[in-house]
């Protein structure tokens, strides 16, 4: 069945609702799936294929009746919008159980839905028998709600049979009983629906605008951007094109925000329309290219699809382009067979004959009147230029396959001439991210901000404070969370001061207990203590007239809060054993991965240590703030492994997918070395096998492919097979090379 390629925006949010509807039920409130997570046609009919599943499971495990049909009937809508099973069969079964009990509400609903599937199919008749029964039954009900609903779908129905009176009669009937615009919006909408069939564009306006304000009212993003692309067409086809193109753009900009391909699709469709009737033929290209880049990447609606190749092929008949033309109607021709759309394959075809007698281009500098009209469009050389490089699209997959191949810069010439900005922003992200690591991992990346790496404006933010503060005698505050970078920080206010040759010396306080930190810190007399065997000097006297870095300051005691506060008050310190004090002049750099207030508050820090040691605080960024640094974090890693294994590769774009496909960054910059750390040395030996450059000599590039053989096979405790497929090779090959380390 071809139903699922043609859903609408509305119908996944018909799907999308009686999805959850199953899934909320009581036995399957574990599973945890969301249809918007999937962006391609192919996840989302395999998302309802699993609720489907579970709503058979929950099926069987409950004894309430309701509960039963609601989740048949809701499986019945899955298999009427997808085409993954009989709808019919589920409507029938679910009467079949709904009349012995004389549950009318239920027989209502189903008759309903059953009609609206009919319908969908063009089978008017039965679908109209259908919702006849409905109505009949719910004379004996009186449900005004459901009342509504028929007379609604029966508006559709009289419509789509070419009845438009009966159809105006049910929509009269609708706004007369009711006010509510969860229903208003729909009759609003049919309304205008009529009035522009007729040409009626004065009340077709005023019907949906109305029809947008319920949207509004309810808040139903997907019948308000309806509504907005309806007003469009009005204005298009009342000859106000100008404010058509504004209307669409806007259908256009609110479908990306919400992530509908569908509707950005239609939005460009409609705009390549207008740009026709403005006879801007070079727009006109560009819309219809970016709508079918809209379908192309969900996968889905073809009959839209086909709107938009024959509304390109038409563009380039219009410039002269022939043989494009000819290209794209051919490409419609066979959607609109694969469906089989008599209407269209008829008219693609006609196109197709007339273009028979066209040459295959006008050229560049030749005029020809098509229309005996209208002087057809002089095409310029930077014109052809953009149009030539517009004709090629790609969908997601076929741009992460050529990354795959290695081909970096094809894709960046797409990504610069804007080609990829159809791209779901997610998908946008890791393209583009890819790139730049690739990019940056063939550069060497200076650490110019005291051993910082990135340009964001968080990290801007945070050098202007250490260039602000490195100069002062005030103790520093650091917080944030953990993996961001504090150390990095104390250290460059040091190299940024006028202690910078002196010692830095780091403390992490949550590596001691409370007494091995009181020594650590200050020191001890010979034989003070069981082990002290002889006098030492604490930290803070090893960093005498420098900095002192004191991690984790939020985990020392209270007890050992109040030796702290006076160090910080006196300057001196004691070593424990002894009875004198010991001046010392350094200056005080603390972390926190807890906000210091928030441990104030709950009586775990002392507020006298925290306006002493409050000169100033520094906030890290997580990483998840500053993900435009993640280019040039990834490249400085990465080719600091390259150093540290002397080898030299590039990162391919399986391991930077890898690395990307993190669904969040909690141990921020930590997480991403690890991360990177971790996909090198997992890859690093197919990366020996087949991409090591720049060895001395073949033999040296064969010694070490013999070794990592030898590793990987010992690893996998002799087995070829296994580490065949760790290496990515076949056992021949395998096989192969071992013979050549005898």
């Amino acid at each position: 069945m071809q139903l699922s390629y043609t859903l609408s925006p509305i119908d996944f949010q018909l799907l999308d609702k009686a999805a959850k509807l199953i899934l909320s039920k009581e036995n399957l409130s574990f599973y945890q799936i969301e249809a918007n997570n999937y962006k391609k046609l192919s996840d989302k009919i395999n998302y309802y294929k699993n609720v489907v599943k579970l709503g058979k499971i929950s099926f069987g495990i409950t004894t309430d009746l309701n509960q039963k049909i609601e989740i048949l009937q809701n499986i019945g809508k899955i298999y009427d919008k997808t085409g993954i099973g009989d709808y019919a069969k589920v409507y029938q079964f679910i009467l079949t159980l709904c009349e012995p009990q004389k549950n009318f509400s239920g027989m209502i609903e189903t008759y309903r839905y059953f009609a609206e599937a009919l319908q969908r199919r063009g089978n008017f008749g039965e679908a109209l028998a259908q919702i006849n029964k409905a109505i009949e039954l719910n004379l004996i009900l009186c449900d005004e709600e459901q009342s509504i609903k028929n007379t609604l779908l029966l508006s559709i129905i009289f419509r789509k049979m070419r009845k438009p009176e009966d159809s105006r009669k049910c929509l009269d009937f609708v706004l007369m009983k009711t006010q509510k615009p969860e229903f208003l919006v729909d009759a609003y909408n049919f309304s205008g629906i009529l009035e522009l069939q007729v040409k009626n564009f004065d009340s077709a306006i005023t019907y949906f605008k109305k029809s947008y304000n319920s949207a509004t009212e309810i808040q139903d993003k997907i019948r308000l951007a309806d509504a907005v692309l309806n007003i469009g067409i009005v204005y298009g086809e009342f000859g106000n094109h100008s404010e058509a193109i504004d209307i669409f753009q806007e259908y256009a900009n609110h479908c990306f925000e919400n992530g509908d391909l569908i509707g950005i699709g239609r939005a460009y469709i409609n705009l390549g329309v207008t740009e026709m009737h403005l006879k801007n033929y070079e727009e006109m290209v560009k819309c219809f290219i970016k709508a079918i880049r809209a379908y192309q990447t969900f996968g889905g609606n073809l009959q839209e699809k086909t709107l938009a190749f024959n509304g390109l092929g038409s563009a380039f008949v219009s410039l002269g382009e022939f043989e494009k033309a000819r290209k794209y109607y051919l490409k419609g021709l066979e959607i609109a067979s694969e469906l089989q759309d008599e209407k269209w394959v008829e008219i693609i075809n006609s196109k197709l004959l007339e273009l028979k007698e066209k040459p295959e281009s006008l050229g560049k500098t030749q005029k020809q009147d098509l229309t005996n009209k209208t002087l057809i469009y002089q095409l310029q050389p930077q014109t052809q230029k953009i149009i030539e490089i517009q004709d090629v699209f790609y969908s997601f997959e076929e741009i992460e396959k050529m990354l795959l191949h290695g081909h970096w810069t094809k894709v960046k010439e797409l990504l610069d001439a804007g080609k990829l900005d159809f791209l779901a922003p997610k998908d946008f992200f890791k393209i583009d991210t890819a790139i730049k690591i690739f990019e940056a991992s063939q550069k060497s990346i200076q650490n110019s901000h005291y051993g910082m790496i990135g340009t964001s404006a968080k990290l801007k933010k945070v050098i202007e404070q250490i260039e602000l503060y490195s100069d002062s005698h005030l103790n520093i505050i650091i917080e944030g969370e953990t993996g961001t970078g504090k150390e990095l920080i104390a250290r460059a206010i040091h190299k940024a001061s006028e202690r910078k040759n002196a010692p830095f010396v780091a403390v992490d306080c949550g590596a001691f207990t409370e007494t091995l930190l009181e020594s650590e810190l200050f020191g001890h007399k010979k034989g003070s203590f069981t082990g002290a065997i002889s006098d030492k000097a604490g930290i803070f006297e090893e960093a005498e007239k420098g900095t002192l870095f004191l991690d984790e300051i939020g985990t020392m005691s209270l007890a050992f809060q109040s030796k702290f506060l006076r160090v910080l008050q006196e300057g001196e310190i004691r070593r424990v054993g002894e009875n004198f004090n010991r001046k010392i002049d350094i200056r005080i750099v603390v972390a926190s991965n807890i906000s210091l207030l928030k441990k104030i508050n709950n009586g775990s820090f002392r507020k006298d240590l925290y306006f002493r040691l409050n000169g100033e605080t520094i906030f890290t960024p997580p990483l998840r703030e500053r993900l435009e640094d993640i280019p040039l974090l990834f490249a400085y890693f990465f080719n600091k492994l390259n150093e540290n294994y002397k080898t030299n590769f590039f990162p391919d774009y399986k391991l930077i997918n890898e690395i990307l496909e993190q669904p969040n960054w909690d141990g921020n910059i930590r997480q991403l070395e690890h991360e990177i750390s971790k996909s090198f040395v997992k890859s690093k030996n197919v990366y020996k096998l087949t991409e090591i450059k720049e060895l001395n000599s073949n033999e040296d590039k064969t010694k070490l492919q013999q070794d990592v053989i030898k590793d990987t096979i010992n690893k996998f405790g002799g087995n070829i097979t296994k580490a065949a497929n760790y290496l990515e090779i076949s056992r021949k090959t395998l096989y192969k090379r071992l013979k050549n380390t005898d």
